[in-house]
Formats: structure tokens, sequence, C-alpha cells
């Protein structure tokens, strides 16, 4: 019976990684990248840029499977007005994932070193979601004179995991990074993966693309999950903005948090934690400022693009109008 039982697993097993190699080539082949594989601190990243001139867009996702991708309903506009630059972290889609741990400071560093590569005119506009919030506070540390300005769209903060109920914090744990990594492995991932984008239909190009992806650049991910108390403390320890333009978008959509958890009153906390924190984010900068986008949820980029690409063409234009000039006159 023993030797029937390991048979049976072992077939599993086998079964299981035959299924996902398969559907992992091809989804590949289904899906190849649409950038380009740019070399930085000892590993490859893919990078799409599109677009001309100054100032240039810098869009960094948050902790999110499908890396630049969520950026689509707003890159492709903003490329009308300005050269735009979107990316995979390490390990996430199609970038390696290379040997260095997913801190800010590494984070940070490859994002210096990717613009730097690749030769994006400066200065900068950094358009992050979420976690990327975190990332702009270690690299503007370094690169503050390279930014001309920050949009924010629904910031993570570095005191959220210890606002929030824990309630919502321990829903939110992670697996470790090797049961994650497993289990991708053997195809079980492929299978339970149903995750679609708010605002988005299930069928929309872009989850079909995350998706079928799902088995690439997983095991980035859940690093950057498990990161996160510590990326929160390096964020935390970097100066703030000083007096660049910041704009925070947040999306105002009521029940955030009713998914998480089944009490209402612990949902309700939760909400009016992030309220706070969204207006501390935007006190960041001496010119920071909140604008609200009512019907949206965290994905304020896919529910409500028009808004962010607004917001980015404003900056833009008031960097041409001021920045230029500026910066001829030191010359």
């Amino acid at each position: 019976m023993l030797k029937v039982l390991v048979v049976i697993l072992f077939s599993a097993l086998f079964l299981g990684v035959g299924y996902e190699q398969v559907s992992r080539s091809l989804a590949e082949q289904r899906h190849p990248y649409a950038g380009d594989m740019v070399r930085v601190n000892g590993h490859s990243l893919h990078v799409v840029v599109k677009g001309s001139g100054r100032p240039t867009v810098v869009f960094e996702s948050g902790i999110d499977p499908g890396g630049h991708l969520s950026w689509g309903p707003v890159q492709d506009p903003v490329t009308a007005f300005s050269t735009t630059i979107s990316y995979d972290r390490s390990g996430v889609l199609w970038s390696e994932l290379g040997d260095r741990d997913k801190t800010c400071d590494s984070m940070a560093s490859d994002l210096e070193a990717l613009l730097t590569t690749t030769g994006v005119p400066e200065p900068y506009i950094l358009v992050g979601h979420s976690a990327a919030a975190l990332i702009f506070r270690c690299f503007v540390s370094r690169n503050a004179g390279r930014v001309a300005g920050i949009v924010l769209v629904d910031p993570s903060h570095p005191d959220l995991l210890t606002q929030l109920p824990d309630e919502v914090v321990n829903d939110a744990l992670p697996l470790p990074p090797w049961l994650a990594n497993l289990l991708n492995q053997l195809g079980v991932v492929r299978l339970i993966n149903r995750f679609s984008y708010p605002g988005l239909h299930p069928n929309d190009a872009i989850n079909r693309r995350v998706q079928a992806l799902s088995g690439r650049g997983l095991e980035g991910v859940y690093l950057e999950m498990n990161g996160a108390k510590q990326l929160a403390s390096d964020a935390s320890r970097a100066p703030d903005f000083g007096a660049l333009p910041l704009v925070v978008v947040s999306g105002a959509k009521a029940g955030r948090f009713d998914n998480v958890v089944d009490e209402p009153a612990i949902a309700r906390r939760a909400d009016e934690a992030w309220e706070r924190l969204q207006g501390e984010s935007a006190a960041l900068s001496e010119q920071g400022r909140r604008v609200i986008s009512p019907d949206s949820g965290h994905y304020v980029q896919l529910e409500d693009p028009e808004l962010v690409v607004e917001i980015i063409k404003s900056m833009a234009e008031s960097w041409r109008v001021a920045g230029p000039a500026t910066k001829d006159r030191e010359d």
C-alpha cells in the first residue's frame, strides 16, 4: 500500500511539473514581452520605453504580479506628451530575480541604474502605485535633483502595517517564498489563480496576460511581500520630499476592507486608518496635495485612468513652464 501511495505521489508531482512547464511555455509564446531587456546590477530587467520629450514619466508598480502591465491605460496616453518608462522589478514577470535582497535600497538602486542605462531624459516625474511610494522614498533621498515631481496613486505608508487592525494584517500574511515557489513549480498556482484587476472585466487583455503568465515572477512578488515590514522600516528613515511637487491620488470607494474581514467595525477602523495615512503621505512635501477619485478603490490607474493622466499632464506642463527656464539660467 505504501509503495502505491509513493507512486501516486511522485506521479502527481511529475504531472504537476510537466503541466506547469508546458503551460508556461505556451503562455510565453502567446504573450511575449513588449519591451527590451536591460542589464543592471548583475541582472536583466524588462523595460518599456515610449514617447519622447521631457520630463520623463517613470511608472513604478506596487507589489503586483502584473508588474508594469497595470500602467498600460495610463502610460499609453501619457506618451502623447512625454517620454515614458515602465518596467518589471527584479523577479517579476520577465525580469530576472538576480542575487540581491529585495530591500528598499536595492530596488531604488535598480531603478536608478535602469534610468541611467536607458538614457531617458531628465528630469523625472515619478508615478508610483501602492508600495512604490516606499521605494520612491529611498530613490528620492539620493536623486532629488533629478526629480521634477511625484504622483503617488493610493500609496502605502511606512506605518500601514502598525496602524491597520491586526485582523486585516494577519489576513494578508503571505506564504513563505519557498512554499509559494514550490506550489508554483507544481502548477498549483496556475490551477487556482483567478487574479483579476478591479475595474477591469475578468477577460480583459491585461487580466488574461497576468493569469497566463502567473508562473513567471511569483517568487519575486512573494519575496517583496515577505520583506514588506523591512521595506516600510527603511522608507520611514528616508527624508521627506522637501519642496518637490507632490500629488497623492486616493481611491475613495466605500468598503475597501469589507472582503478582508467580516466585522463591519473592524473594516471601518481599517478604512479610517488608510484615509489618515493617505493624508500623511501628502504631507511628505511642502507642495503636497491630495486628489480624490470617489469611485475608485486601490487601483485608481485602472478604475480612473483619465484622472491620473490629467494629473501627470498638469505636472509636466508646470515643469515645462518653470523647470527648463530655471535650468538654463543655472547652466
